[in-house]
């Protein structure tokens, strides 16, 4: 059996490319995103470079869906060799310009909520030698003005990848962070529209 691979945010950007390089070194890849239409594109892609890939749309916030996609990869693969958290989203605004809390909250609830809860959800299914990414940013490691949202959730990333490292290593799973800085991608763009 192929080794597995569970990319979150996979169907473009950052997470698209790790699911094709990972693909083209042999991994099954099980692709999470929320959009559909991306998502089926993500997995077309993937497969018409030769990589093997399953689509699964879910927003990682979405505690029943994520139990529901948990159940069907335990059923056919029983196991993860590599879970990369890599969901994500960047609002680039000044504090003050926030017009309510709940736009508050989005990139919070998004980057930081749904990586604790989706390494929460697929933890059982990694075995001793599995390895978990998580996807922070460089901006979780300073704090530039119009991102202190957006720092502070990755910020909370690598503090919970620190902890659970420590947690895990008992069970020989290994934990890692990223901190990237700019990528080329399609949110980059978005990015700089509303800078």
């Amino acid at each position: 059996m192929s080794k597995i691979a569970l990319i979150t945010g996979g169907s473009s950007g950052l997470g698209l490319a790790m699911v094709k390089n990972l693909g083209k070194k042999g991994y099954f890849c099980l692709i999470i995103a929320r959009n559909k239409e991306k998502l089926d594109k993500a997995v077309y892609e993937a497969k018409s470079q030769g990589c093997e890939a399953a689509g699964f749309q879910c927003d990682t916030t979405d505690e029943k869906a994520l139990n529901s996609i948990y159940t069907e990869i335990k059923e056919k693969f029983q196991k993860i060799d590599l879970l990369i958290l890599n969901a994500g989203v960047v609002t680039c605004k000044l504090l003050s310009d926030f017009e309510n809390t709940t736009e508050l909250q989005h990139d919070l609830k998004i980057n930081l909520w749904g990586t604790i809860l989706s390494a929460y959800t697929f933890l059982p299914l990694l075995q001793s030698g599995s390895k978990l990414l998580m996807i922070s940013s460089a901006f979780g490691l300073m704090g530039p003005a119009g991102y202190a949202v957006y720092s502070g959730s990755k910020a909370g990333i690598i503090n919970f990848a620190d902890s659970l490292r420590r947690e895990l290593k008992s069970r020989e799973i290994s934990v890692h962070v990223a901190c990237p800085a700019d990528i080329d991608t399609p949110q980059l763009h978005k990015e700089h529209e509303n800078m």
